[in-house]
Order: C-alpha cells, then sequence, then structure tokens
C-alpha cells in the first residue's frame, strides 16, 4: 500500500509533465489543476476541454511571456527586399513585353503585380541614383511617392 501511496504521489507531481490536458473538470478541480501548473517550476502548460454533444470548449492556460521589441523609428522601417531578387523573378519582372507600365492604361495597371511595379519602380530609381536603391527615411519616402507617381 505504501508503494501505490509513493507512486501516485510521483504521478501527480507536475514538474515530470511537459503538457496537462483535463477533461471535464468541475470549476474548482480545472481552477485547482491551472493553479498547481502555474506555480510549478517549469510553468506548465494546461489545456481544459469540455464537450456538450455536439458544443466543445478547450481552454488554454499558459505562462504569461512578455515579449518587448523596440523600434525607434517603426512607423517609418520600410524593408522593400528589392535588393536581390531571385532570377526567375527579375526576368518576369523586368523582361516581359506584357509589363510596359508607361504605356498602360489604368485598368491595366491595377491588373499588374505589386512585385511587378516595385521592382521596375527599384531599377528606374537605381538607374537615377548611381544604382543604389533608397537608404535613408528621407530617399524611402521619396521612393513611396515616386511609385505612386
Amino acid at each position: 500500500m505504501k508503494d501505490g501511496k509513493k507512486k501516485d504521489e510521483e504521478f501527480y507531481n507536475l514538474e515530470s509533465f511537459d503538457l496537462v490536458i483535463g477533461t471535464d473538470l468541475t470549476d474548482s478541480e480545472a481552477a485547482a489543476v491551472s493553479r498547481l501548473c502555474r506555480e510549478a517550476e517549469k510553468k506548465i502548460p494546461f489545456v481544459l476541454i469540455r464537450q456538450y454533444g455536439l458544443i466543445g470548449t478547450i481552454r488554454l492556460d499558459v505562462h504569461e511571456l512578455c515579449v518587448s521589441e523596440m523600434k525607434l523609428y517603426q512607423k517609418n522601417l520600410i524593408d522593400l527586399r528589392l535588393n536581390d531578387p531571385f532570377p526567375a523573378l527579375k526576368e518576369f519582372a523586368l523582361n516581359n513585353p506584357k509589363f510596359n507600365l508607361d504605356e498602360m492604361d489604368l485598368n491595366l495597371h491595377s491588373h499588374v503585380p505589386f512585385v511587378v511595379v516595385l521592382l521596375k519602380s527599384a531599377e528606374k530609381w537605381k538607374s537615377a541614383h548611381e544604382g543604389n536603391l533608397p537608404k535613408s527615411f528621407k530617399e524611402k519616402d521619396e521612393f513611396k511617392q515616386f511609385i505612386k507617381s
């Protein structure tokens, strides 16, 4: 009997689990298990599942994890990822005769994939700026206006 009680205590030691799932627990039982999971050193996630016929609920109780990412100029950060497009995309966008943006009417222009517009605009920008894409925030704002025009 003592050995059985010791095994029960080991089983209920939540530190040995990575996840605890409870089904059809009463509110007080669920609250107790949730508290034990949160107080455990590992902060074990607890999933509570209840089913009533065709209706069910799933509740996930995990330790809060606060992630703070500070970006000084978050509003102005723009990464256009145009500095090195893969070859097939570059060929598709720059050498396709269907994408002559200067000769298109507004309706046709509105159906051109935006990445094509970006790559063509980037090429025009580079030709006017010694082969460089916009670097400063001011240049990036100018480039946005250039694309809109």
